[in-house]
């Protein structure tokens, strides 16, 4: 997965592998393969330095393509709202399985976004 300085997704969907293995029911979860890539830090988030956090809740379809999506907490900003929703529906996910079977299923994601601090802070005047 593509890192990108001040951000963190945080998968609440659990990837239980032996549950596939044995045929039963295991959740719809993100492809972790590295397809994924985390959004950028939106440029109308830098002048106010806005920060925090967006859960969404994807619908994720039998064949993994994705369904609803929802904005289960905003972060307040609608700039870092629309970021997380648009990383969302860009990545890939892996359907539910039932008994050996594709399901349909969600997944609950969290993005954090923290504002960059790679920018130097102005050098202190002196007097």
């Amino acid at each position: 997965m593509h890192k990108s300085a001040g951000l963190g997704i945080v998968a609440a969907a659990t990837f239980w592998a032996s549950a596939a293995i044995a045929g039963m029911t295991m959740p719809a979860h993100i492809d972790q393969s590295g397809v994924n890539l985390q959004p950028a830090y939106p440029a109308t988030a830098l002048y106010g330095l806005e920060g925090g956090y967006v859960v969404v809740r994807v619908g994720v379809h039998e064949d993994g393509s994705i369904g609803k999506l929802d904005i289960l907490q905003s972060s307040g900003f609608d700039d870092l709202d629309s970021a997380a929703m648009n990383a969302a529906r860009l990545w890939h996910y892996v359907p539910a399985m039932e008994n050996g079977n594709s399901a349909e299923g969600t997944v609950v994601v969290q993005i954090v976004f923290k504002p960059p601090t790679d920018n130097p802070a102005p050098a202190a005047a002196t007097r």
